[in-house]
């Protein structure tokens, strides 16, 4: 994976969940597509935590995508390494589509435990939209500062345009940071200057300004499917000083009710 951008370099963790004492056999753990609206090429993944590794089986027999409502087979390359079994579809996904991924039977561990099935439907759309905002990207629990924020988008954009990304505190004040831009995962990585802080609220705005790189299709900052009526995506959050909660995150575009995300998660990302 290699950055459009010099300003900085970083390694993407994921957190995986291990087998407890009394699990023995392999399992799917921590699916989070939360995907909506991929037009291009994306690496699907499942995350699977296995007591005792590795598996047998993992193939393009055994692991599939399938496009609804037909079923049929999306062409592409199925890799396993350690814990992680990973899809990558051979071509762009289609506009406004629905898809599957499932893994079938006939996967099992060193000690022949099966892997139980699994599947996991999603729908592509045909907008730019903000897919997902890790707001614990860098995160040092010692010191209880955040050090970046990273941004996916639904699709690749039009990376002299992110320009048109702020940061403020409750007070209006800018925060300074360093962009960096992955092209390949369409994903915006914020570094800050001076690290975030607890019990402080932030405002994060993303202009309709910012422009889709496949056809220059303006944002849909509010989400509803339509590019073309000039709102912000707008998201007003704060971390909690409690390690139990983690963050405070309010919508402000669909004024969701505030909820917590704790500091311990298990995020599966469809991008390496």
């Amino acid at each position: 994976m290699t950055p459009k951008n010099t300003h900085w370099l970083f390694v993407v963790a994921v957190l995986l969940v291990g087998c407890g004492p009394g699990e023995h056999a392999p399992k799917v753990g921590c699916i989070n597509f939360g995907i909506e609206n991929v037009r291009r090429n994306i690496k699907l993944r499942v995350s699977v935590s296995v007591g005792r590794p590795p598996l047998n089986g993992v193939s393009s027999e055994t692991v599939k995508l399938r496009r609804l409502p037909s079923g049929t087979e999306v062409p592409g390359n199925v890799y396993y390494s350690a814990n992680r079994i990973l899809f990558i579809p051979h071509q762009p996904l289609l506009d406004s589509t629905e898809y599957r991924f499932e893994i079938t039977e006939g996967i099992t561990d060193v000690s022949n435990k099966e892997l139980s099935p699994m599947y996991q439907d999603f729908w592509t759309g045909k907008v730019l939209q903000v897919c997902y905002i890790d707001l614990l990207r860098d995160y040092d629990a010692w010191s209880h500062e955040v050090h970046s924020i990273a941004i996916f988008f639904s699709e690749g954009v039009h990376e002299a345009t992110l320009r048109y990304i702020s940061l403020t505190d409750a007070l209006g004040h800018p925060i300074s940071y360093d962009i960096t831009y992955y092209e390949d995962i369409a994903l915006c990585v914020l570094l800050f200057y001076l690290p975030l802080t607890t019990g402080t609220y932030y405002y994060l705005t993303l202009a309709d300004n910012i422009l889709s790189d496949a056809d220059m299709g303006r944002l849909d900052g509010d989400r509803d499917g339509f590019e073309s009526d000039g709102e912000p995506f707008m998201l007003q959050f704060s971390y909690a000083t409690d390690d139990i909660y983690g963050i405070i995150v309010a919508d402000s575009i669909t004024n969701a009710a505030p909820y917590y995300e704790p500091y311990e998660r298990c995020f599966l990302y469809e991008y390496e």
